[in-house]
């Protein structure tokens, strides 16, 4: 990814390989020669972890985080780190690496060469009180399904044994 075909528009950037307890970073900087300089490390994704990260993020002079929507893994990372880095969310499936013998690793380093070089199409995120009121929808959709399954089975129950139940 860093041949240097493009140009690099965040000097310090972070890719993320984001999974349901650990997350794989890969800073990537300009070296002394213009090259890319890697460092990697791995954090829980637990409070603790993620706000290691991010001081970890800011101690390094990070401009940049971009990771892949895979998932709902994402949200508390994008969560513990909006205000404090620009984050750019891409869709895997424009993010691709290619085929081969994946990692963690190499899956975090390919992203950090794409924020480098500003190569995400950033997916679309909305802002935070709209995705409290989304999450809320969700659950309450969720208990009226539930409800509704409930009141179901009383009733095929009630049946099974020949008593007269009008539904509500």
């Amino acid at each position: 990814m860093d041949r240097e075909v493009a140009e690099v528009i965040h000097p310090v950037a972070c890719g993320l390989d984001v999974h349901s307890a650990i997350l794989v970073a890969c800073l990537v900087r300009s070296g002394p020669s213009g090259g890319p300089r890697y460092e990697e490390r791995s954090f829980p994704t637990a409070l603790q972890g993620l706000r290691e990260l991010r001081d970890w993020l800011f101690a390094s002079g990070c401009q940049a985080v971009g990771m892949e929507a895979t998932g709902v893994y994402w949200m508390p990372v994008f969560a513990a780190l909006e205000g404090h880095v620009q984050m750019t969310v891409g869709n895997p499936n424009h993010m691709q690496n290619l085929r081969g013998h994946k990692t963690d690793r190499k899956d975090a380093r390919w992203i950090a060469g794409l924020v480098r070089h500003d190569l995400i199409r950033p997916s679309f995120v909305p802002k935070q009180e709209f995705r409290d009121a989304r999450e809320l929808t969700r659950f309450r959709r969720q208990l009226i399904q539930a409800r509704t399954s409930m009141r179901n089975e009383v009733q095929r129950l009630l049946a099974r044994q020949g008593s007269p139940w009008e539904p509500c």
